[in-house]
């Protein structure tokens, strides 16, 4: 009889066990099912293929690296572009006073200038009465400029007389009174001006070259230019013309052993077509310097007539 119970007794313990183990099992499935990937935010914030910052990818890295950049400066390329200073090379902005501050720029600096290959340069108003002074070497190979003077006012100060472009000296010139007189056989200007200049010799108290008959006037201002050293002597090769009882002025430009080359670029002027008067229009290249060269520049012209219109 005790035996039939202990085996009763066992018989319950099993059937309790394997209803136990049923009920876990059943239990521990249900735990690691109901979650899904979306169920959860932690996960994707955490889980290392998508913790991976989207703006760290080197694609984008690199994308905003050369955004940061600056592009490359004057002095870094060793030539200053006229886009450099928001010349825009449309044919349609008028860009002059953006190229003189691009010429500014490098004549303070020394450098080069190159126009932006394929731009169309437009001068205008803003070139009127203005010039631009060029003291490096300038290449406008490539380029193009429109100087537009179709609609451009002729006044008094004379604005349309100004060149576009000044090839201009290394140092400012400056104006000498103390010489009163001067022989056209002279060796010295009676002056030491301390480097090699070109002297312009004045007299405004005497008139040569006097026209008459048609257009007859009354001469110009005795003048003439000579080369004299550090120590006013006159160069040999530029004597004298004429004796100078009253110099008026001695205006003295620095010369430079530099060279300045200046080339290419194709010009083109669209006149201006107001009643002449002998309203000269002189809207150029000036050069007031010495060793320049000009090279394969060309200049084509747009709206002359044989009915008048402005001379250039």
């Amino acid at each position: 009889m005790k035996r039939f119970f202990a085996l009763v007794l066992i018989f319950v313990f099993v059937i309790c066990l394997v209803a136990c183990g049923v009920n876990n099992i059943a239990d521990t499935t249900a735990d690691t099912t109901i979650p899904s990937p979306t169920a959860s935010p932690e996960p994707a914030e955490t889980t290392p293929a998508e913790t991976t910052p989207a703006e760290t990818t080197p694609a984008e890295t690199t994308s905003t690296t050369a955004a940061e950049e600056p592009p490359a400066t004057p002095e870094e390329r060793g030539y200053v572009l006229y886009s450099d200073f928001g010349a825009t090379g449309n044919g349609e902005d008028d860009d002059f006073l953006a190229i003189s501050a691009a010429h500014e720029y490098a004549n303070a600096h020394g450098l080069p200038v190159k126009a932006d290959s394929g731009a169309t340069y437009l001068f205008y108003v803003n070139s009127s009465g203005r010039q631009i002074d060029v003291k490096t070497d300038t290449d406008w190979t490539g380029a193009k400029f429109i100087i537009n003077d179709r609609s451009i006012a002729v006044s008094e100060k004379k604005t349309h007389q100004k060149p576009i472009f000044r090839i201009a000296p290394d140092g400012e010139s400056r104006v000498v009174t103390s010489v009163t007189s001067l022989s056209k056989d002279a060796d010295n200007i009676g002056f030491e001006p301390g480097e090699r200049c070109l002297a312009l010799i004045e007299d405004t108290s005497s008139k040569v070259y006097i026209r008459t008959g048609i257009h007859e006037n009354a001469g110009y201002t005795k003048r003439e230019i000579v080369i004299v050293d550090e120590r006013g002597n006159i160069d040999g090769q530029t004597p004298l013309t004429w004796d100078y009882d009253n110099v008026t002025s001695v205006t003295l430009y620095p010369t430079s052993d530099k060279p300045i080359t200046v080339k290419g670029g194709e010009f083109h002027t669209v006149v201006n077509t107001q009643p002449s008067k002998f309203t000269y229009f002189a809207r150029n290249i000036k050069v007031e310097r010495s060793n320049v060269t000009l090279e394969n520049i060309t200049h084509t012209v747009e709206g002359e007539t044989d009915d008048g219109g402005a001379p250039y």
